[in-house]
């Protein structure tokens, strides 16, 4: 339900939003909860010379806004995966689902690759001491 997309949703006389409005990025609820954080992100910018119109610099905009707030977040995680490639894709663009969905498995699959902590999550495999 994002302001301005999606019209707001009311349940007993109280309207809710999109929990990304405030907070994009909600790893402190997990801290102390979980043995293991996994952060992931999908907000690349686009290149400037992709900025067209006022549209597309106020997703641009508020795209920095979140992206700040993760940054300053993302040292909270054990592990942050951020595929590439994600730049050209609009937030928005539906159509392209199924490439964002590809483009992040893929891109986990190389975290679980290159990193001992991932590897020992997965059952079967040996446990990092």
């Amino acid at each position: 339900c994002i302001p301005g997309i999606f019209r707001p949703i009311m349940i007993d006389k109280q309207m809710y939003v999109d929990g990304g409005i405030l907070n994009n990025f909600p790893v402190e609820p997990l801290i102390g909860e979980c043995d293991f954080i996994i952060g992931s992100s999908c907000n690349h910018l686009k290149a400037v010379d992709q900025i067209t119109n006022i549209t597309a610099l106020m997703g641009r905009a508020g795209l920095m806004s979140i992206n700040k707030d993760m940054e300053q977040k993302s040292s909270l995680c054990d592990v942050l995966i951020e595929p590439k490639g994600m730049g050209g894709i609009s937030t928005f663009d539906m159509k392209k689902a199924e490439t964002i969905y590809w483009l992040a498995y893929e891109e986990t699959l190389k975290a679980i690759k290159n990193n001992e902590k991932l590897k020992a999550l997965i059952p079967g495999k040996k446990k990092i001491g």
